[in-house]
């Protein structure tokens, strides 16, 4: 940043003293307002920025959190579904041994019976 001294040394060499000084405020004053402007604008375009960046997280949290959810339903209904298999294969499995428990004494029974004869 430019400083009064040297702004009012550099006019003095072609102005009066006084005259120097007064437009060294005045450049240094305008500099400064330019300064703060483009500061201004920054801090503008920062906040901007961040308001952006703080929706894409939330959109993108929103998103992630409805994938999850896709996710849980599609476990949970391949979950039911393997459960019911499940049920199903060990009712079959109840019913085959019945089946078996039958043949077994059925079988046993005729061998009783070949033994009597």
């Amino acid at each position: 940043m430019p400083e009064l001294a040297q702004i009012v040394e550099e006019l003095s060499t072609v102005l009066d003293r006084t005259v120097a000084e007064k437009i060294g405020k005045v450049i240094l004053s305008v500099y400064e307002s330019a300064v703060l402007k483009r500061l201004d604008a920054l801090e503008s375009a920062l906040r901007q920025l961040a308001e952006e960046m703080r929706q894409s997280q939330e959109l993108l949290a929103q998103r992630v959190e409805e994938q999850l959810a896709a996710h849980r339903r599609e476990t949970d209904e391949r979950f039911r579904e393997l459960r019911e298999e499940q049920q199903r294969m060990y009712a079959e499995f109840q019913e085959y041994r019945k089946q078996t428990d039958q043949r077994f004494r059925e079988l046993r029974e005729e061998q009783q019976r070949m033994y009597a004869e």
